[in-house]
Order: C-alpha cells, then structure tokens, then sequence
C-alpha cells in the first residue's frame, strides 16, 4: 500500500509512546486506531478480516522502511519517530536491545529471558499524568501515554508522588490487555477517546456486538488516592528517582554496583538477578526487609504466582521457564517496586564480603531448586564485577558439584571465564590478521568454517553461553552456527587436529586479554543495523573514482542506486569484521528476490575489487570503500551514531546484476 501524508497530524508529547500517539491521532482524525496504523504504514489490512494486522513489536522498534513510511505520513522527522519506540533506551536497558539483524525477536542483547522484562501486553498507567496538563490539545485528545511505563523498574510517578496503576477500575482488567500480539486492543473502535478503557467485557459474534468497558482512565472523572500521606511511599519514590535517572537519555554514562563502578545496563541486569533470587528464595528475604517494603504485596504476587504454576500441572501444562525461576517481575506497582527497592538496597552495599553474607542464605535457600541453578549460572556473567565478585564462591561452588555444562537445557554451556574481553569485543566472522597469526597452519577443514567456528568458542569463553546461544549472540543465523559447528567438530575428531585447535584457540584467547585496544564490534553492529552509504556520501565516492577512470570508461560505467545498496554491504562487512551475506540490507525484511539480486551484485564488487585489472573502476571503487570504512569506524568507536537514513537511502530499487 501506497503511504500518503495525513491531511493533519500531530506533534509527539515528551516520553509518548507509540501506541499512545496512535490513539490520540486517530481520535484527532476520527478514525480507528487500527486505520491510522494502516495509513502510516505500521500495519496491514488482511482480507475478509475487520482487524488489521499490527504486531506489538512495534512499540519497541520500527523497521527502517516501516520508520520512514510512519515519519512520511505524519510529518514527523526520523528522530521524533525513533523516540516514540522503547528501543530508544536500549544503551540503558538491556530487555529493549533487541538483536534485529538476526531475524529473531526478542534476542535481546544476545541475552535470553529479558523478554518478560517489558509489558508488551498491558501497561501502567497515572491517571493523573492522563488528564492532562490543561492545554486545549490535551484537553480534547488526552495527554501522552509514556512509554517508559511499559517498562517494570517505572513502577511510580515522581511528579504526582504515587504508583502506577495497572488496571481499570471499572473491569479490574489489565489496561491495554492483548492477547493476540497485536499493538492495541479494539483496533477497530474509533468510538473511544485515547484515555478510555479498550477491554472487551462482553460476548458476541461480531466486534460490534462485543461491548467495550469505556471506562475513563484519568483522574478528571474518577477521584483517586495519590498516597500523599503514606510515609511508606516516600523511600519508593527515592529508588524511582533513581532507576529514572538511570534510564534518562542524558543519565549517567556509569553507577555503582557493591562497591564497584559498572555500566548502567550491568545494574539493571543486576536488578534483574536479584529480583528473581528474591522470588525464588522469599520468604527468606522477608527478614532484612524494612518497615517501609509492603512484604504483603510480594506475599499476594508470589502466591498468585504459585497458584498459576499448580493450575497449570493440574491441567497438564508445561511451566514456562520464566514462571519457574521467578524471571517475571509483578505488574503491580507495589509489589514490583518493593522487590526492586530490595534489590537496590543489596546493590547499594559497598562491600562484597558484606553483600556476599547477605546473598548466601537467599541463595542457599533457592538453589535447592535446578531450574533456578541453571538460570543463576547461566545469566551471572552478564552481571557487574561487583556482583559477580559477591556471589561468585557460591557460583564456584554449583559449577565443581554440578558440573560446568548444567548451565544450559540444550546444548553445552561453557562456564564463563575470566578474561579482559568481553562479548562486545567478539566479531560475527574472525578477522583475517586473527586467522593468519594463529590458524593460518591448520589443514584439511575450510577456512570459512575455522573462522565462524574461532569467533562462536571465543564468545563462549566470555558470555559462559551455550554453543548455539553464542551463535545467536553474534548474529548467526541458526542453521549456519550448526552447520559451522558440525564440520569443524567433525575434522576435530582427529587427535592432533583437536590439540591444535584447542591450542590455536587459547592463544588467540591470550592475545585479547593482553591487547589494550580492543575493539566495542556489538557497539559497531548496533550503530549500522539501519544504514546505507547516504546519497550525498555515495556521490562524493564515485567522484572520486571517477578522475581516475581513463577516456570515456567513466561515462560508461553504472553508478546507480543497486551499486550503492552493494557498496553499503561491503561497508557494513569490513567495520563489523561480519559475513556480507548477514548484513542488515539483505535480512529478511527484503523480498527474497530482491536480496539474490543484491547478494550477486555484492559478490561481483567485491570479486572484481579484488582480482580486477588496477585500471578498472572496482578496483578504485573497493579502495575507496576500505578508506571510507576505516574513518565511519573510527567516528562509530568515538561514540558517534549514524542517524536514521531518509527515505530515498532505504528505498528499494530495481536491482540487477551489474555488468560494468
């Protein structure tokens, strides 16, 4: 579908979400949400169908070509539309880094189980940041339903000193409750105003028949408490201050973990194991809890949590992972926050001796249970230094009487060692001086192989994860990971073949805990997920080439926009040391036919760069590429983002196999 602009639109609130901005259009267009979202571009009208197709991914992240459609139709610029979305804060918060490069949703920094660490399928709320702030738009159209409030660390609002809500009042249902993945309930429903609730409360075959609860959700028409006199709250507020500054887009770069300095994702991955640690081993927590921590909320949310597990034996259902180590934080405000506070209290502790004597009967009582073993030892090398420093005679300890491979269910894990580089540091595909210097004497199994195998071991070695996670981590593609593994293990059946692998292995591991440069390629990998070689760029390149072609050949040659696309693949290969068949121009948001093209015309640059005569124009060409790679890594390793591209560097052209 075609996406036109909107005959009006509207400019985005500070800290609007998405599905929040969608709303207060449509009611400003009189059309349904789910219409506005066809019109922009973020979903698709199926036939026979009355509801459009709209997945909730899209509050975490737009695609580059569903961005640009999104910015074209509301007049919105490409930073206004990236803000609407909670990626936005993935630097800070890790459940939010999704890995899209790969194709796989909700891999989140290379990380499994950070799912359940954002509401995708409700929200909490204020109802008084919905009324508004007595501006005549926000009087007619509601005001911005924040994004971070999808997130569980936002469990309060700082400006009306209370906690969220995260139901109506009226249905006692979850706000914005979908069970279909889709971005909004009642997409179809133009009739409702953007801070009414959208729960479906009666039966009937057709949506118009289903009634709607309707329910006002902001404070004009419903009197509520805002807990202004409950001294319980005040500490609350504190920690919330806190993780909002934490999660700000101009925070702190780095904060504190047990008495260590850490990055600002580590403490929330920290935040992370300890709430579950809390779970699994309450009520042995409940002791050093404080008068202010409401322990009869964490009573009611654990106990709902162990009714649900014994219904579902009962039934004979499987118990979901996150629902048997406690990775699931409470939706309710008091609960969550309160788990949260304890969490922070923990983390707050300058001494690791100390921090260690106050973990060990938590984790005492909680690894009486495997699942919970398997989760602890296989999410703690994500964690800080100082964490990992407090807990980690007990890790030690589980590792020498279980074993080093009952981190993970499938697959073997390799417990994470203690090296100066980190997962961040490990390329998709081992750069070639990596190869030359340390497997260049290795016969009888193809390089390619040796190279994607080198590069999966290594970031084992430094996440502790299981083989194919560690495939995953660095992009790889599941049938490729065990496909690479499977031939170089099979070569490695041979003796001498495994010892030199083995040792060829260590020592590139020796190498890169010596190097005092190391290159961040997770950081350059993110920087290029949606970027092409701009326009403007391009032009100045084959200038370039151009004074160095000879007579007419440069009149001749072929400087259209699939040479680009290919040229943009080249770059993206040689700054993240990855396959140019796994860049993000030929992922899976391409039509299939479209990504051949592409990949042939990719491989011809390159082959003629490399074997062409030296008058011809690839090789000039792949020359010029190699330099303008080298300074974009240099600006990306520096802290400088690419921003997002315009439209006509995304579009997808007509793609043929270049012939000159």
């Amino acid at each position: 579908m075609l996406v036109r602009p909107l005959p009006r639109s509207l400019d985005p609130l500070p800290g609007e979400s998405l599905p929040g901005y969608v709303l207060r259009l449509g009611h400003r267009l009189d059309r349904a949400p789910g219409r506005i979202a066809v019109l922009t571009g973020l979903g698709r009208q199926i036939p026979q169908r009355s509801t459009p197709a709209v997945p909730a991914g899209r509050l975490l992240h737009l695609p580059p070509e569903t961005a640009a459609a999104f910015a074209h139709a509301t007049r919105l610029s490409a930073q206004e539309v990236a803000g609407l979305c909670l990626d936005s804060v993935r630097a800070r918060y890790p459940p939010v880094d999704l890995t899209y490069e790969t194709g796989v949703l909700r891999q989140t920094s290379g990380i499994a189980g950070l799912a359940s660490w954002v509401f995708t399928r409700s929200t909490r709320y204020c109802p008084q940041c919905l009324a508004g702030d007595g501006t005549p738009i926000q009087q007619t159209h509601g005001a911005a339903w924040q994004k971070l409030w999808r997130l569980p660390p936002v469990f309060a609002c700082t400006a009306h000193r209370r906690l969220l809500l995260h139901d109506c009042p009226e249905c006692r249902q979850p706000v914005h409750a979908c069970q279909s993945g889709s971005l909004l309930p009642r997409l179809h429903d133009s009739t409702l105003h953007p801070t009414q609730c959208r729960t479906t409360i009666g039966a009937g075959a057709h949506w118009r028949a289903q009634s709607v609860c309707g329910a006002r959700l902001d404070s004009s028409t419903r009197p509520t408490t805002a807990g202004r006199q409950d001294p319980a709250l005040e500490p609350l507020l504190v920690v919330q201050h806190k993780l909002l500054g934490l999660l700000a887009p101009g925070g702190p770069p780095e904060t504190s973990s047990v008495g260590q300095p850490t990055t600002v994702a580590q403490y929330f991955l920290d935040l992370r194991l300890l709430v579950g640690l809390l779970c699994a081993s309450w009520p042995e927590g409940r002791q050093s809890a404080e008068s202010w921590i409401r322990v009869e909320a964490i009573d009611g949310h654990l106990q709902r949590q162990r009714q649900q597990a014994a219904d579902r034996l009962q039934q004979g259902r499987k118990l979901s992972h996150r629902l048997v180590v406690g990775d699931r934080p409470p939706v309710e405000s008091a609960a969550c926050g309160s788990l949260l506070a304890l969490a922070d209290q923990l983390l707050a502790l300058d001494d690791p001796v100390d921090t260690q004597q106050r973990l060990d009967p938590l984790l005492a009582r909680a690894s009486t249970q495997s699942p919970w073993v398997r989760h602890l030892l296989h999410v703690e090398a994500n964690c800080s230094p100082g964490l990992r420093t407090a807990i980690g005679p007990h890790v030690r300890t589980l590792r020498d009487t279980i074993g080093p491979h009952a981190a993970s269910s499938s697959g073997r894990s390799r417990p994470a060692q203690d090296h100066a580089f980190g997962p961040q540091h490990i390329p998709q595909y081992l750069p070639a001086d990596w190869y030359d210097r340390h497997f260049n004497d290795l016969t009888g199994i193809n390089p390619r192989h040796l190279r994607r195998f080198a590069s999966i071991t290594l970031m084992q070695m430094a996440a502790g994860r299981s083989r194919p996670a560690a495939a995953r981590q660095l992009g790889l593609p599941p049938g490729r990971g065990s496909a690479t593994s499977y031939r170089v293990q099979r070569w490695a059946r041979d003796n001498a073949n495994s010892t030199r692998l083995h040792a060829a292995l260590e020592a590139l591991a020796g190498e890169l805990d010596a190097a005092s440069d190391l290159i961040d390629y997770r950081q350059r990998r993110h920087a290029l997920t949606a970027w092409s070689i701009p326009t403007d760029n391009w032009h100045q390149l084959i200038a370039d080439v151009k004074q160095r072609q000879r007579g007419r050949a440069s009149t001749r040659t072929d400087w259209s926009d699939r040479k680009r696309l290919a040229a943009s693949v080249l770059v993206w290969a040689r700054i993240t040391q990855g396959e140019y068949r796994l860049a993000p121009l030929l992922a899976d948001a391409w039509p299939p036919r479209r990504r051949r093209e592409l990949a042939r015309g990719t491989q011809h640059v390159s082959s003629w760069g490399r074997t062409g005569r030296p008058e011809h124009h690839y090789v000039a060409l792949l020359a010029a590429l190699d330099t303008y790679a080298d300074q974009l890594a240099v600006r990306i390793d520096a802290g400088w983002t690419p921003p997002p591209p315009d439209q006509r560097d995304i579009r997808q052209p007509r793609l043929r196999h270049p012939a000159t």
